[in-house]
């Protein structure tokens, strides 16, 4: 056989060939178990960015039926529009190769985080400190509304309602604390260039710091006003 007959018979052979794997691969399907891998990862890493620890991601199966075109490029997980990383999510997952395509992945993401609670019951009307707390792992399906996890925002501030022991701390469970309250002695300090005036005069109403309070003063009865400071002074401006 010649050179040239011999070329022919290996082209018309391996033609069909090329021509099947060129069908595959048009035809290939992104697998499911990666679009499930993109949203569960990208939500525990937004959850552990949160600071929460021990995330557990359930994500809900995809529908066997459908047949998405295998990507050509990375898949992306799109921004979450859910304001919590906790909960029930819905997070996009978007192909943006040759033939693009987006899919929603429903999830449900659990994590534990450390939460100061109250060491025992307290009423109303007391003032925090540090031994009133201590700390615990709370399992959190969503995040409670408000609830407070730095104690420096919670110490020093007041309980506007009781509280039984164990219980979270919301910022809605909080006000500040009254420095001065009405028909306390307080010291006024007033004055200006370097001069400095302290009296002491008689409270006219309760006041929280910064806050602006009315004052009697007990030797002349003459009424001023000025803020409270944050150890019950009022300073005249």
């Amino acid at each position: 056989m010649t050179v040239f007959w011999r070329c022919l018979v290996i082209a018309v052979c391996t033609a069909p060939t090329a021509v099947a794997a060129q069908s595959g691969t048009d035809d290939a399907l992104q697998p499911l178990e990666a679009i499930i891998a993109v949203a569960t990862e990208a939500n525990r890493a937004r959850a552990l960015e949160q600071g929460y620890e021990g995330v557990q991601v359930n994500a809900r199966p995809l529908d066997s039926r459908l047949r998405l075109p295998l990507c050509d490029q990375p898949l992306k997980a799109l921004d979450s529009r859910s304001s919590t990383a906790l909960g029930s999510i819905s997070t996009g997952v978007r192909c943006s190769g040759s033939k693009p395509w987006t899919l929603y992945v429903r999830t449900e993401v659990t994590a534990v985080r450390v939460v100061p609670v109250l060491a025992r019951s307290l009423p109303r009307h007391t003032r925090l400190a540090a031994a009133d707390l201590r700390f615990v792992e709370r399992p959190l399906a969503s995040v409670p509304t408000g609830i407070l996890f730095d104690a420096d925002q919670i110490i020093g501030m007041e309980l506007n309602r009781s509280l039984d022991e164990g219980s979270t701390i919301r910022t809605s469970h909080l006000r500040q604390p009254k420095v001065v309250k009405r028909g306390d002695l307080v010291t006024v300090t007033s004055g200006s260039g370097g001069l400095t005036v302290k009296s002491q005069g008689k409270a006219l109403a309760d006041a929280t710091p910064g806050e602006r309070v009315s004052v009697v003063n007990s030797v002349t009865g003459v009424k001023v006003e000025g803020i409270a400071g944050t150890d019950g002074t009022v300073t005249v401006p």
